[in-house]
């Protein structure tokens, strides 16, 4: 049997003379049924990241604070597959397993465009 990790974990990269080192900042533990699928760190988003599911649900998370912030869902069909940070200030572009694509804009909550590739 497969157990799945809801566990997130950040580290803070400190080069030394000789090694590297890394120190455990912080555990954000992800809720049941969001099961994480990719993430990524928008611009000028301090300290936060989104955070896909196998639901095809979004998760914006403080990680310094450890704490979700808001959870995104409707995205379309599918698992989160990709997410990629946009030139756009606070929009994400997000791919989904069912063959949906969408600009979401994090600040607003709300779907920019959404299309589906056949």
């Amino acid at each position: 049997m497969h157990q799945v990790s809801h566990s997130t974990h950040a580290w803070q990269h400190l080069p030394c003379v000789l090694n590297h080192v890394y120190t455990l900042q912080v555990t954000v533990d992800l809720p049941e049924g969001f099961t994480p699928t990719c993430m990524a760190h928008p611009d000028t988003y301090l300290n936060k990241v989104v955070i896909g599911s196998q639901e095809g649900k979004l998760q914006l998370w403080n990680f310094l604070s450890g704490k979700m912030l808001y959870e995104f869902s409707g995205l379309g069909e599918g698992a989160v597959k990709c997410i990629t940070p946009s030139p756009a200030l606070d929009v994400v572009g997000v791919g989904l397993s069912a063959g949906y694509a969408s600009a979401t804009s994090v600040s607003c909550v709300v779907s920019c465009m959404q299309a589906r590739c056949q």
